[in-house]
This record gives C-alpha cells, sequence and structure tokens, in this order.
C-alpha cells in the first residue's frame, strides 16, 4: 500500500513537471490500474482523466478508462472508451473483452437487443470452453431475467 502511495506521489510530481508528461504513459495506466485493483476505481479514473490526451491511439489506455470509468457507475462514458478500443485495434483478445464489456454495459442500461448483438459478435470466435458457457449464461440471463438496476443509472425501457 505504502508503495502504491509513493508510486501515486511520484506521478503527480512528474505530471506538474510539463508538457513532456502531459499523456498517460504507462507508469500512469499502471497506477490506475493498481487503483482499479485496490477498488479505488473513482481515483484511477480522475487520476488518468487528468493527463487523457483525446488524440491518444493507445487502445490499452481507452480499455483501462473503460474499465475505471464502468467500476465507477459510468456506463455511458465507459461504453464510449470500448468502442474505441474497437476501433484502434487489431487484437483479436482486447476486441472480444471490449465487445464484452459492451454487451454488459447494454444491458445494465437496459437495451436488451444491442446486449445480445454483442454477444452474439464474440460467440463466433474461437473461445475457450469456459468462456463460452459464460456466454451461453449470459444469454440466457437476457432473456430471462429483468434488467439489473445500477445505482445512479436510470433505466429507459
Amino acid at each position: 500500500m505504502n508503495n502504491l502511495k509513493t508510486l501515486i506521489a511520484v506521478c503527480f510530481v512528474c505530471s506538474s513537471i510539463g508538457n513532456v508528461y502531459a499523456a498517460n504513459d504507462d507508469l500512469s495506466l499502471n497506477v490506475a490500474q493498481g487503483l482499479l485493483e485496490e477498488g479505488d476505481a473513482k481515483d484511477g479514473y480522475a487520476f488518468l482523466l487528468a493527463d487523457f490526451d483525446e488524440s491518444s491511439t493507445n487502445p490499452l489506455e481507452y480499455r483501462l478508462l473503460g474499465l475505471l470509468a464502468k467500476a465507477s457507475g459510468r456506463p455511458r462514458e465507459a461504453r464510449q472508451y470500448f468502442q474505441t478500443v474497437i476501433t484502434l485495434t487489431e487484437d483479436e483478445s482486447l476486441i472480444g473483452e471490449a465487445t464484452l464489456e459492451l454487451a454488459q454495459i447494454e444491458y445494465s442500461l437496459g437495451n436488451k437487443d444491442e446486449a445480445r448483438a454483442h454477444i452474439n459478435t464474440v460467440k463466433g470466435s474461437d473461445l475457450p470452453s469456459q468462456v463460452s458457457e459464460n456466454i451461453d449464461d449470459f444469454l440466457q440471463a437476457i432473456d430471462t431475467q429483468e434488467i439489473p438496476k445500477i445505482e445512479g443509472v436510470k433505466t429507459i425501457v
């Protein structure tokens, strides 16, 4: 925990030095990932946004922003980040992960058809058996369960 706080302090000092550090680098991404893993998604999200460069073409930065936004209760912002991941990368595993995240987000927002469409996109991929089973379970949940209520998010059905 102390190492993470020291790392965060170093990042803040480095980011205040000048424009050379104006965009999120690997160190910033690692700090934000650590905050996410510690359950501090809101701080991680604010940390990455502080130096976010909208012209960034790093799909891993957008992936992490999406995860942090989603964990912070900001599904619409998360949706934009995951859509950007898909447009920026050719890495099938990143595309698959972002698509599954989009499915969960759309479902949480009450968009069952969009969630199902995202799931079906991934379902056609070569997936490990456990992932395929999870996808089948999620499809069944979409068809049989009520849309979950997310605190702070109004669902329009």
